[in-house]
């Protein structure tokens, strides 16, 4: 029996000790490279971007207003064809610590959008539409850009936003055709 209780206290010593270098292995490791990985470090330190808003979109024009007349006496159609070229490119005005491509991400997550930095309109797109009787239609090419809001925060290890800046963008997202009558 006392050799039994002699080799349980050996064993226990040498699991105290096994778990001991664990813990330091652990420690250690926290502070690789001066960043504290501990479980008390909560949040990654950083920049980070989000939205916070989106307003009307912008229309950059390509070409001129184009209208049809209907003077016919009956429902007429018209059809207008782009013949200029023209491209419009993102604009992000406030901070300058995030990335363009991590901020038109952030527009294109958030509103559903495949918004880009930069966006050529081509020559001969072509839109139909309706007039009715004694009425004019009207059509515009060009490039739908969305106005955004958003902040761009630094966040420490320990979940503290300590600088921030708000960021207005102008992100063109679509070319096409705008049409009315009136």
């Amino acid at each position: 029996m006392k050799k039994l209780a002699s080799a349980i206290a050996i064993l226990s010593m040498i699991v105290s000790g096994l778990l001991a270098n664990v813990g330091m292995a652990s420690a250690h490791a926290d502070l690789v490279g001066g960043i504290d990985n501990s479980p008390k470090s909560l949040c990654q330190a950083g920049w980070t971007y989000r939205t916070t808003g989106r307003g009307a979109d912008v229309i950059v024009n390509i070409g001129p207003q184009l209208f049809s007349e209907n003077k016919t006496g009956s429902p007429s159609t018209a059809t207008f064809i782009n013949n200029f070229s023209g491209t419009a490119t993102a604009t992000f005005t406030g901070g300058v610590n995030v990335s363009v491509s991590i901020k038109l991400a952030a527009i294109q997550a958030s509103y559903s959008i495949a918004a880009s930095l930069s966006m050529s309109a081509s020559i001969g797109m072509q839109t139909t539409i309706s007039i009715p009787n004694g009425m004019t239609g009207y059509g515009q090419y060009g490039i739908s850009q969305a106005y955004t809001t958003g902040v761009e925060e630094y966040t420490t290890n320990a979940c503290v936003v300590t600088q921030s800046s708000n960021v207005t963008s102008y992100a063109p997202y679509r070319a096409g055709w705008s049409t009315w009558t009136s």
